[in-house]
């Protein structure tokens, strides 16, 4: 019984190593096919119809050919553009909003845009615009969610500044 165990033991690690080998060949073929620029079927030779090469061969080329496989499309969240459209809107709404309430004699409390001056606030709004959503479109693929949540607290951040000069306004009207 023990002579038999042996044997078969002997066997199985004999299979192993000639099917690592052939598969390690396998997998060189069609990473030089790769780097030479064609397929990995054009270079790779036929091998003989072994037991090794119908077990773990062809599951060496289909993962390797899996590694190789272009990552799939990442699709865009939807609530994304709804987002930066609103972002856009609301930041229009401080920009009108800042204008027309310096315009009836309301005071700036942002240090920063009271400095600029009237071309300076613009440019400054579409710059930090621009760069939020730049900031956001670098970050979606990544980390989709998080995308979703810097864009809803500045809409949300924006929409109170909105809703404050609109406050103001109606002091001075």
């Amino acid at each position: 019984m023990a002579r038999w165990l042996v044997a078969i033991l002997a066997g199985s690690l004999m299979l192993i190593a000639v099917s690592t080998a052939v598969a390690q060949e396998s997998v060189a073929s069609a990473e030089t096919a790769e780097a030479a620029g064609r397929p990995p079927a054009e270079t790779t030779r036929p091998v003989r119809p072994t037991l090794a090469a119908f077990t773990l061969v062809p599951v060496n080329l289909w993962v390797n050919r899996l590694a190789m496989a272009p990552p799939a499309p990442l699709r865009r969240p939807r609530l994304l553009t709804p987002l930066y459209l609103s972002f856009i809107g609301l930041q229009a709404g401080d920009l009108y909003t800042t204008t027309v309430g310096l315009r009836q004699g309301a005071q700036e409390r942002n240090a920063l845009i009271g400095a600029l001056g009237g071309g300076g606030t613009v440019a400054l709004k579409v710059l930090s615009t621009a760069g939020t959503i730049f900031a956001a479109e670098r970050l979606w693929p990544h980390h989709p969610v998080r995308a979703l949540v810097l864009m809803a607290a500045v809409n949300g951040a924006l929409a109170a500044v909105a809703i404050h000069n609109g406050s103001v306004l109606n002091r001075y009207r």
